[in-house]
């Protein structure tokens, strides 16, 4: 409160000297050789006080400004250093993964230009390695998709398969009820797609014939019925074997029919995933049952001679949704998938 009053009186009296009326002035000065004048006119009394004044105010003013620049900069660097903290404290969560010693860094600016380098070199490291996942899966996808075209497979057929559908292909004769069980925003994220839809097509499809050591007397596709000599389509293959009269599943499933079927004679259906099945015929014998769970160690059933046959031989067919495929090229491109999927591991 004081020093306010001081400064009201400081200003009043500058203000007096502003406004009062000057008059010129002489001043006497005594010397050895005799006496000397000084002259000061009223206008530069006035002049030089209120010169005085305007410069006693401006300094006032700087020393008032450059006080509040400081307590601004005093201010600033405060926000300044918790924005730093913040993002340091930003950049030490995102550089989860680089083992950083984050518990001797400061805040200082140069551990902050530090670890933003080192995350910059790690995404950049991230991104290099995106792409070429990209690129690789792209390569990937262009040999699968060849493969998937060398099956010979429709689009009806692929179609069952990416659906997962239940359906089967010689299902018009099986009982139901009689103990039958009833998955980048970026380029990335496209190829892993497609390479998925691709494995879901392959991965679906049986991979390896019934018998070991057989030669086929009889291919997929139009021939000349070996009984009724009418050109008639073969939805199958027939495979005579040299040695080994043992029949295993060409892919692990369960067992919908295990008896007689039509002319096929002794026959064993299995149901597998996504739409696929597999068709035994001619056996001489049958190992399992309906309901069955079998997979590729399981012999189902023995090389035979029954029903409408010519002799003794395994009738092989394979189905999706009721669409009869080629099994050798089926199975040939499956095979040959799979066996680089093992090389790759």
């Amino acid at each position: 409160m004081r020093s306010f009053g001081h400064t009201k009186h400081a200003v009043a009296w500058l203000a007096s000297l502003w406004g009062r009326e000057y008059h010129d002035l002489r001043i006497i000065l005594e010397q050895q050789q005799g006496l000397s004048y000084v002259s000061f006119s009223a206008r530069f009394q006035k002049i030089a006080a209120r010169s005085a004044i305007v410069t006693l105010f401006g300094f006032v003013g700087a020393l008032v400004g450059l006080t509040s620049y400081s307590a601004y900069l005093s201010v600033t660097r405060s926000d300044l250093e918790r924005s730093h903290k913040e993002i340091f404290q930003a950049l030490i969560a995102s550089s989860a993964g680089l083992n950083l010693p984050t518990e001797e860094l400061s805040y200082s600016q140069a551990d902050m230009v530090l670890l933003a380098q080192t995350i910059r070199e790690r995404d950049e490291e991230i991104r290099s390695a995106l792409t070429q996942a990209s690129f690789d899966l792209a390569l990937e996808n262009q040999n699968l998709d060849q493969r998937v075209e060398d099956t010979g497979l429709t689009k009806e057929v692929i179609s069952i398969i990416q659906s997962n559908s239940g359906m089967g292909g010689f299902g018009r004769d099986v009982e139901e009820g009689s103990g039958i069980a009833s998955s980048m925003t970026s380029e990335l994220k496209k190829q892993d797609s497609e390479n998925q839809r691709l494995r879901t097509i392959l991965d679906a499809l049986p991979a390896r014939m019934p018998v070991q050591d057989y030669y086929v007397t009889s291919k997929f596709g139009f021939r000349k019925h070996p009984i009724t000599q009418k050109r008639s389509f073969h939805s199958g293959v027939d495979m005579v074997t040299r040695s080994d009269d043992a029949v295993f599943p060409a892919k692990a499933g369960l067992v919908v029919l295990a008896r007689k079927y039509y002319n096929y004679g002794n026959s064993i259906i299995l149901r597998h995933e996504n739409g696929v099945e597999t068709l035994y015929a001619h056996l001489d014998k049958i190992l399992v049952k309906e309901g069955d769970q079998v997979n590729l160690d399981t012999q189902i059933g023995v090389v035979g001679n029954t029903g409408q046959s010519t002799g003794k031989h395994l009738h092989f067919e394979v189905s999706v949704g009721g669409y009869p495929v080629d099994p050798y090229k089926v199975i040939s491109t499956a095979n040959y998938v799979r066996q680089n999927q093992k090389e790759k591991r």
